[in-house]
């Protein structure tokens, strides 16, 4: 199921098209040259070196698809507290010819929950280019009760964050992941699986 849905966002996200803030189309941006290097640095316990998250760009430059193997916070009343919040931070290196900008302009976020009633789980994610205190954050809230389902969601974001102009920075992106048990006694969990960034470029 989940690789399903899966497949069908990363589909959507190869036919995105680049948007620019200047007055020329679309066709007029040669996104060629755009070349993802890799993950340059990570941490925390939700992407560790047993279970690292993997990064990739699409080849159209437009999509990021960041997967988990193993990223889940869970609690149950009594258990131990650091297990309720997890979370994992990536910086990646994408280098761009110079006149080129990019941002993160819509993310997409799969994740599996089991959520009793009267508790909720929270994904935050956090984007901001390195050299930089400007930051974008994204935020999502599963309340229950969810029975282990797999919850994809959109949210196209007023994101004002580009990355620097003639001077290719690296990405840094957080996810964090918590659980607020609230009224309830049971173990609740939440998995994040996959996060699909949609960008968009223009000249600057």
């Amino acid at each position: 199921m989940i690789s399903q849905i899966f497949t069908s966002l990363l589909a959507a996200v190869c036919i995105i098209t680049p948007v620019t803030a200047t007055p020329v189309s679309a066709t007029d941006i040669d996104l060629s040259k755009v070349k993802y290097n890799g993950i340059l640095s990570r941490g925390g316990q939700g992407c560790d070196q047993q279970h690292p998250a993997a990064v990739s760009i699409n080849g159209a430059a437009v999509g990021l698809v960041e997967s988990f193997p193993q990223f889940t916070a869970s609690y149950k009343s009594g258990d131990a507290v650091d297990k309720q919040r997890q979370f994992c931070q990536v910086a990646i290196d994408i280098s761009y010819p110079d006149g080129l900008q990019y941002r993160v302009k819509e993310v997409t976020v799969i994740d599996s929950a089991r959520i009793s009633e009267g508790a909720s789980a929270i994904h935050d994610i956090t984007l901001y280019f390195g050299g930089s205190t400007d930051q974008s954050t994204v935020s999502k809230t599963i309340t229950g009760p969810v029975a282990n389902n797999a919850i994809p969601s959109t949210n196209v974001i007023s994101n004002k964050v580009w990355s620097p102009c003639n001077e290719s920075q690296y990405l840094n992106i957080k996810n964090a992941a918590r659980i607020n048990a609230g009224t309830s006694k049971d173990k609740n969990s939440v998995s994040i699986k996959y996060v699909v960034f949609g960008l968009e470029w223009r000249r600057c």
